[in-house]
């Protein structure tokens, strides 16, 4: 990444000089320089700018994880798959509904990048949930929004939706 953005400085700086010398000098000789040719400069540094915008992305993902969410209703199989995901015991896993009311946190390496899973309360709608349980319900949601990758769970029905 240094080196991309060193060449880019580097070609910006020759350009810069080229031009201020043709502006402080403009009664000597140094060459030709057209429109056409700072046109065209200014067209290949604007590009690689745009290649290196392009890793952007991916080189977040490698350093810093991507933000994984794990949702869906209550008992649909959640807290399985983040311990799955996990190779541990790491979230209480019952045939209650709403055992999950907070968020559970944790990173798992993937190839080259590193997931941040969070396990989420079951989103539901329901009079008979207390307190706790409406707090995870909105936590979860609010989870859901931050996420860049969903696995999301129905009934026996697994997606994932990536958002990066």
């Amino acid at each position: 990444l240094s080196r991309r953005i060193e060449g880019i400085r580097k070609s910006l700086v020759g350009l810069m000089s080229s031009i201020y010398a043709r502006i402080d000098y403009p009664d000597e000789d140094l060459g030709d320089f057209t429109d056409d040719e700072l046109l065209s400069s200014l067209y290949n540094i604007k590009e690689d700018c745009k290649i290196l915008l392009s890793t952007y992305r991916t080189g977040r993902a490698i350093s810093e994880g991507i933000s994984t969410v794990i949702c869906g209703k209550p008992n649909a199989g959640k807290s399985t798959l983040y311990n799955l995901l996990l190779g541990e015991d790491a979230a209480i896993v019952t045939d209650i509904p709403g055992t999950t009311r907070d968020v559970l946190r944790h990173s798992v390496p993937l190839g080259r990048v590193m997931l941040n899973i969070a396990d989420t309360a079951g989103i539901r709608e329901s009079e008979n949930m207390d307190t706790v349980e409406r707090i995870g319900v909105r936590k979860s949601r609010e989870m859901i929004e931050k996420s860049e990758l969903l696995f999301a769970i129905f009934d026996n029905l697994f997606i994932f939706i990536l958002e990066f």
